[in-house]
């Protein structure tokens, strides 16, 4: 059985081998736009909708990720660190085979890919250089694109990241977010959930297939109790609160 998991309602007590695939709290700050005058925008919605979501869909596979608790977590999961309080995780992440391609979600400029604390990358795209708003692909090993590119939905820019997951693993992680932003590099971005912000041309394809995933997962594992639906209206959205981190 091969289906993915683009984003579900989920158990806030389930996390993902948080010790080998969570990043720690406020670990990146968003992209500064270059324009100051870009910090004029108080708008609380991001300037465009998602037409993709990192990843082509078909590309996660229960058969490789069977070892996981899911092979995706939801915006809003709570991440349990040892030693910290709890908090929400702004990022969805997806578990997927090695090698996975990562897409671009929106049209736009690359308007950063900073190496990470992991060893692996981000790479982040706005509609403009100085925007305020941006898309960010986390954890990815081998992007092919830099600052300055202009890149359309859909199209390649990375793979998913194997630096906690060792080279020998037939699997690798990468996150996606929507950020905001802050003219202080001491204060983390504001974070909205993702799927929250698709666009028309895929918002219902993506929805009918978050539910069947659920319930193919849930029957794969032989446990009905993996996903809780009824969290949000939003597949996806543990939250629709804005988070900070």
């Amino acid at each position: 059985m091969a289906k993915l998991l683009v984003g579900t309602a989920i158990i806030a007590s389930i996390v993902i081998a948080v010790v080998v695939i969570f990043p720690k709290k406020g670990e990146y700050d968003a992209p500064r736009p270059k324009n100051d005058s870009a910090f004029n925008d108080t708008s609380e919605k991001p300037p465009f909708k998602l037409k993709g979501v990192g990843l082509n869909l078909d590309d996660i596979d229960f058969s490789v990720v069977k070892d996981q608790k899911i092979p995706f977590e939801g915006y809003g999961a709570w991440v349990e660190v040892p030693g910290e309080k709890p908090y929400r995780n702004p990022q969805p992440t997806f578990v997927v085979p090695k090698k996975t391609k990562v897409r671009a979600m929106i049209d736009g400029f690359v308007i950063d890919v900073p190496k990470l604390y992991s060893g692996d990358y981000s790479v982040r795209i706005a509609t403009s250089m100085d925007s305020r708003w941006s898309v960010e692909t986390e954890h990815v090993d081998n992007p092919i694109v830099k600052t300055g590119d202009f890149v359309k939905a859909g199209q390649v820019v990375a793979e998913a990241s194997t630096a906690k997951t060792g080279n020998n693993s037939p699997w690798a992680w990468f996150e996606i977010g929507i950020g905001k932003g802050t003219q202080n590099l001491d204060e983390r971005p504001d974070h909205v959930c993702t799927f929250k912000y698709l666009d028309d041309s895929i918002k219902a394809e993506t929805y009918k297939k978050l539910k069947s995933i659920m319930a193919d997962w849930e029957e794969y594992k032989q446990d009905p109790n993996v996903y809780d639906e009824n969290i949000t209206s939003i597949p996806g959205c543990l939250t629709e609160e804005v988070i900070d981190g």
